[in-house]
């Protein structure tokens, strides 16, 4: 994974200065138009001028020079996102561009730092006269005077004002006397010193990577974005460790060319999942690499399309994607590295790595998941639309204080297996499934998607559709070979057709059978129940668990309700009659688990119900299955 970085960033940084290598490509929203705001610091007319009306292109993070502060260091640079970047708190010059002054004092004093110390002089003068911006003197926006700015709100108030509703500044930029900041060449040195200078040693040392003997080296890595060097702290990681073991140094071409690497990773390999965890994608190259610098986007945007296993392409476009690749002459072998991680300012929490994956390895998840889906289609189900849907299946805790989702490492560790192809433990799935089935059902919104919702018709509902998704994972993974499935012959001959396929196709043992059909007969009578408005048959389970005892007496409460309810005919009286003797059969040796009982019961409910719904929409059964 290291050499990716590595290979990557040679190609990327030649002939460019570190400052063009260093910067950040800003979170973008689909359907979002944004802008790059200018501040002009006019010292002839003493006011200041802002511009919101160019719009963003991607490579404006390199001509501005954008980059993310992380953590608690000084904030002088001079493009930036929070506009707290331009007010400066009282006392507290780091917490804004001003505190250039203090950097530019590490600096040899040229004559264009000193020219531009002298203006800096000035713009604190009539700008900051109590060391925090004064408002007022902003007096033109897009070219128009304006006399009513006196506070931080009248200014934000009057941005509104000026843009569109779909449309946001992604980042500001200065300038003093119409010259943008980041265009004076001491600019570049800052951030040359910042990445480069700072933490550079001289001595003898043979580099790690490349083993030639430097006179200069690095054996501190705090300036890396991904800091897996770093083992003292928050951000270090034993997973992406690799070969990195003790005491190591890399000569300055490494150090800069892993650098620069995890830079453009970062800004081109990177997708995010749901909304909750972002994804690297780290290729390393087996050979010679098949690009250049000038082709290094173009590879990284089809490279991303091609090798992102969470996105399903249609084939025509796979065929064209990969008719490209094959144009640009990229097709070449590498495998893969997969990164799962999240990213607070300084801090690089990694939850889960893929290393060293054949780029085979996708195309055979893709074909795999084709195989699936035209099956499932087939037997008239509704398949899950890619891998990408497993997020919404595995149930993750979420502060609203913090609006933060809390249990990201359980899916970030489920995809991980799935890219693998490593066994994925069941019973740790269906716990989830249970969980995620009753917050649904009770509209516990302290699990992150879960919708608040009043009626008990549309939490049931929301559930019901939530259980049918993981009873299709449960299919997939099947297909993909990752749960060992222990396969019992059961005597399931007086089970309609569909039903019994869907059993063997859910890979249920016995003792989930008999409650999955002991389900499907609460479905049924639930159906019946639902033309006075109600389903109390549900109230005869407990969400929270169900013990062996508890289900005898459930299997005695559905048979009187089926005669109650008058549906006690054939085709229910043998589906009763399998699942009490699969129950009484393996009653003595109950091993499910009290939630796993009411798993594998709601399931049953939530597929007779389903089918209820369709055959009503199809017209049989003389339309008895109507919504419920």
């Amino acid at each position: 994974m290291i050499e990716g970085f590595y290979q990557i960033g040679k190609v990327y940084k030649e002939g460019k200065k570190i400052s063009e290598i260093s910067s950040d490509i800003p979170n973008r929203e689909e359907g979002t138009t944004y802008k790059v705001g200018v501040i002009n610091f006019n010292l002839d007319k003493g006011i200041m001028e802002v511009d919101t009306i160019k719009e963003y292109s991607p490579g404006d993070e390199d001509r501005f020079k954008y980059i993310q502060p992380r953590g608690n260091e000084k904030k002088f640079y001079c493009t930036f996102k929070d506009l707290k970047g331009l007010y400066c708190e009282k006392d507290k010059k780091n917490s804004c561009w001003l505190s250039i002054e203090d950097k530019l004092k590490d600096l040899p004093k040229t004559e264009e730092i000193k020219e531009f110390l002298g203006l800096l002089e000035r713009v604190k003068e009539l700008f900051y006269p109590n060391g925090t911006l004064d408002f007022s003197k902003i007096r033109v926006i897009n070219g128009v005077e304006v006399q009513d700015i006196k506070s931080e709100e009248d200014f934000k108030k009057k941005l509104k004002t000026e843009l569109e509703k779909n449309e946001e500044i992604i980042f500001w930029t200065i300038q003093i006397n119409g010259k943008y900041v980041v265009d004076y060449e001491f600019y570049d040195e800052l951030i040359k010193k910042k990445v480069v200078e700072k933490n550079k040693k001289k001595g003898d040392v043979v580099c790690y990577l490349c083993g030639e003997k430097k006179r200069e080296y690095f054996d501190n890595f705090r300036e890396y974005p991904i800091k897996f060097f770093v083992n003292d702290k928050v951000g270090f990681s034993q997973k992406l460790s690799d070969r990195w073991h003790g005491n190591f140094a890399l000569c300055i071409d490494c150090y800069t060319s892993i650098f620069a690497g995890q830079k453009f990773v970062l800004n081109n390999l990177r997708f995010n999942l749901g909304g909750i965890v972002d994804v690297l994608l780290i290729p390393e190259f087996v050979g010679e690499i098949p690009f250049s610098q000038e082709k290094i986007k173009e590879w990284a945007e089809l490279t991303k399309d091609l090798y992102n296993p969470f996105e399903l392409l249609e084939e025509a476009q796979l065929r064209e994607k990969l008719n490209d690749y094959k144009k640009f002459g990229f097709l070449k072998s590498f495998l893969l590295n997969f990164v799962f991680y999240e990213q607070n300012n300084a801090q690089f929490k990694i939850y889960s790595v893929v290393k060293d994956l054949p780029s085979s390895r996708i195309d055979e998840l893709r074909e795999k998941f084709r195989e699936y889906k035209k099956r499932v289609l087939g037997e008239g189900l509704e398949p899950l639309k890619g891998y990408e849907s497993i997020y919404e299946l595995i149930p993750l805790r979420y502060s609203k204080s913090d609006r933060k989702v809390i249990d990201k490492s359980k899916m970030a560790e489920l995809l991980s297996s799935i890219l693998e192809g490593t066994p994925i433990n069941r019973s740790f799935l269906i716990r989830e499934f249970w969980l995620g089935a009753v917050a649904r059902y009770f509209s516990n919104t302290s699990y992150f998607g879960i919708k608040e919702l009043q009626s008990s018709e549309e939490r049931d509902r929301e559930m019901r559709s939530y259980l049918l998704k993981t009873h299709q994972l449960l299919i997939l993974l099947r297909e993909l070979s990752l749960l060992s499935v222990r396969r019992e012959d059961m005597s399931l001959e007086n089970l309609p057709e569909e039903l019994k396929r869907y059993i063997e196709e859910m890979g249920l043992n016995e003792q989930e059978t008999a409650l999955f059909l002991l389900g499907t007969l609460i479905g049924e009578i639930g159906r019946k129940q639902a033309r006075y408005g109600s389903k109390p048959i549900l109230n005869k389970i407990n969400y929270q668990g169900m013990s062996r005892e508890r289900l005898v007496i459930l299997f005695n409460e559905v048979h009187e309700k089926l005669e109650h309810e008058d549906l006690l005919y054939p085709q229910n009286e043998l589906i009763y009659a399998t699942a009490k003797e699969l129950f009484d059969k393996n009653r003595n040796e109950w091993s499910l688990k009290p939630y796993e009982n009411v798993y594998f019961l709601l399931s049953g409910y939530a597929y007779k119900t389903a089918l209820n719904i369709k055959r009503g929409k199809e017209g049989k059964d003389g339309g008895e299955g109507s919504e419920q």
